[in-house]
């Protein structure tokens, strides 16, 4: 049969087509080959669950963060193989959770040692921890092929799980879980602590507290770094580090000091502190500073000198634990700190007087008889600013004095309010924010985070960054490949002392990009 031309032209274009399909079905064969065909899809809309046909319990994002996808087969009992195919993580923390099956029999107070043996289609790392007695969680970093990973755990109860974050576990693997033991009868290999180097350095110790005084550190894993203590006294705490390796994981590198060394406080109270928190890093991070169990915002670090305030409320009247998640500063950081708790004074100063007319002693007035030097009426009774009388003292012929400007209040700003942002590519680390002006402002600050959650409770910011002007641009590392980023900001004026009081947050802005 002969065709025309214009026929020949729309069978060219088909053919075209149906190689276009064909080409993508062998690809698409290609990536999903390795997966059995009777394997069970993991319902990744609900929480930590136990699906039909195994005693395994899955977690892949229901709980409302990045949803991962995969699917199982086995694992009817400790003896059965299980079979997981990890087709996409989230590679957030915590995002895909994996656990076994339940041990019974432990004896609580006991030592124990955890086995897992398996096959994986490909290299990488994953989480363990006891799920039972809250272990430490373990970093494993497992190769192609066959590998067996343990972990130590004192059990506080008579049963055990073993559970897996597979937060850095590449997307299309596949895992065949062929046995998993737990037992008491193992040989421990312990590693001698090394001693502190010509600089006086201390050196951290795998999965284990380095007992020094009075900073003590810990690396879980392969992390390690060293160490040692700079000013340590009842208002300052110091410390110099170099991470020599960190694989990011949360609170994988870590430093504190007990209350029970005594070294730092007591503080009191009711009272607010402000803390200068002066660094010099050789590289951008994040930490967080832990005091008395209080997580603070964490605390980004950037390139350079700098100091940054905080406020702290003391809850208690003690010496409080000081805990640091040092996980966010990358291999390789030189940093070096110093945090001084300066409490606010919110006392009134005593009368100035001349020495002639000083009392003796015996002669001095109660507390609740002393007068402020200008007798200003209580907090309860404060005035506006207009209406504040200028201080004044007396001289020794008895007249009445001004001693300077009248006293102002500062109040703090208005409420932020971002009204721009962009930021289109999600491989971008740049975002450009514009907000409103706040009148009187000296700054702002905004902050940058993952989720809108972490937003709203105020924690985890991926950046947070002191501004001066309304149109800025917010790089980071951090921001490369979100596709999802939630902003705020909030204005700042400088008090009488030259201190930053805030304003409230603005309402978060959400932006999607691609």
């Amino acid at each position: 049969m002969k065709l025309n031309k214009k026929m020949k032209k729309v069978v060219a274009c088909v053919c075209s087509i149906v190689m276009v399909f064909a080409g993508m079905t062998g690809y698409q064969a290609k990536v999903s080959g390795a997966v059995p065909e009777d394997m069970i899809a993991i319902d990744n809309t609900r929480d930590l669950h136990k699906p039909e046909g195994t005693e395994w319990q899955l977690y892949f994002g229901g709980a409302g963060g990045t949803v991962g996808s995969g699917s199982f087969k086995g694992g009817t009992s400790l003896t059965d193989n299980f079979t997981l195919y990890v087709e996409q993580t989230s590679g957030s923390e915590w995002g895909i959770q994996v656990v076994t099956p339940q041990f019974s029999g432990m004896v609580p107070t006991v030592q124990y040692q955890y086995s897992i043996k398996f096959t994986a289609s490909k290299a990488g790392t994953f989480y363990t921890k006891e799920n039972v007695s809250n272990s430490k969680k373990t970093m494993q970093e497992y190769s192609e092929g066959e590998n067996i990973v343990t972990g130590l755990f004192t059990a506080s109860a008579t049963n055990a799980v073993i559970l897996m974050d597979m937060m850095d576990v590449e997307s299309d693997t596949l895992f065949e879980f062929t046995e998993i033991t737990i037992k008491d009868d193992f040989e421990e290999i312990t590693t001698e602590a090394p001693t502190a180097d010509a600089e006086g350095y201390e050196y951290t110790v795998s999965e284990e507290w380095r007992d020094t005084d009075p900073w003590q550190a810990f690396a879980g894993g392969k992390n390690s770094m060293k160490y040692k203590a700079g000013t340590v006294d009842a208002t300052n705490l110091g410390l110099e580090l170099e991470v020599l390796n960190n694989s990011g994981a949360d609170w994988s590198l870590q430093a504190r000091i007990l209350k029970d060394k005594r070294a730092f406080g007591p503080l009191v109270k009711g009272n607010t502190y402000d803390v200068e928190f002066s660094y010099t890093s050789n590289k951008e991070g994040s930490l967080v500073f832990q005091i008395a169990g209080d997580n603070n915002d964490p605390i980004t670090i950037e390139e350079g000198t700098h100091t940054i305030t905080f406020q702290f409320i003391s809850l208690q009247t003690d010496y409080p634990n000081i805990y640091m998640n040092l996980a966010g500063l990358p291999t390789g950081t030189k940093f070096s700190f110093n945090a001084k708790f300066n409490q606010e004074d919110e006392t009134t100063p005593p009368e100035a007087t001349t020495p002639s007319e000083e009392t003796t002693p015996s002669e001095e007035t109660t507390p609740s008889e002393e007068t402020t030097p200008s007798e200003e009426t209580t907090p309860s009774e404060e005035t506006t600013p207009s209406e504040k009388t200028t201080p004044q003292v007396t001289t020794a012929s008895g007249v009445k004095e001004t001693t300077g400007a009248p006293e102002v209040k500062v109040t703090a700003p208005a409420q932020g309010k971002v009204t721009k942002v962009t930021s289109k590519k999600k491989s971008s680390s740049k975002v450009k924010l514009s907000f409103k002006k706040i009148r009187g402002a000296k700054g702002y600050q905004v902050a940058i985070y993952k989720a809108k959650k972490d937003a709203d409770k105020n924690k985890k910011a991926l950046v947070k960054k002191v501004v001066k002007k309304v149109k800025v641009t917010v790089k980071a590392k951090k921001l490369k490949g979100k596709k999802q980023l939630f902003v705020r900001v909030r204005a700042y004026v400088l008090d009488a002392g030259n201190k930053k009081l805030y304003g409230k947050w603005s309402k978060v802005k959400k932006i999607t990009r691609k």
